[in-house]
């Protein structure tokens, strides 16, 4: 049985290091902090998204909270923080799974 937050995390993860599958994901490596310019993260770059568009499909839509794909370090900083991050949500199940999520994303990588 899957939550919500645990998927979207994932997907946060997978977004940040440019991972396409789960596999060999880096858990180490974070979105830059801009209170923290000596952070762990100067050590790799990452592209930065104009917008990324979440999908959710499945069971308990209700508890689902995007605000952690919504985070500024995330997106350059020119982009207007109402069109970063936009969330479909459907009710109708994806392969019989319970729940499935999938970003789109315009950062540059392959995902």
């Amino acid at each position: 049985h899957y939550l919500w937050p645990g998927l979207l995390k994932y997907l946060r993860q997978m977004l940040i290091t440019d991972s396409p599958i789960e596999e060999g994901m880096d858990w180490s490596y974070q979105a830059k902090s801009k209170n923290d310019p000596f952070s762990s993260t100067t050590k790799k770059t990452r592209n930065k998204a104009l917008a990324n568009l979440v999908i959710v499909r499945g069971k308990e839509l209700d508890t689902i909270d995007p605000r952690s794909l919504s985070d500024s370090d995330l997106y350059c900083d020119w982009v207007p923080e109402s069109m970063r991050c936009a969330v479909w949500c459907s009710n109708n199940q994806f392969n019989k799974y319970e729940k499935s999520c999938t970003i789109v994303s315009n950062n540059g990588s392959c995902l």
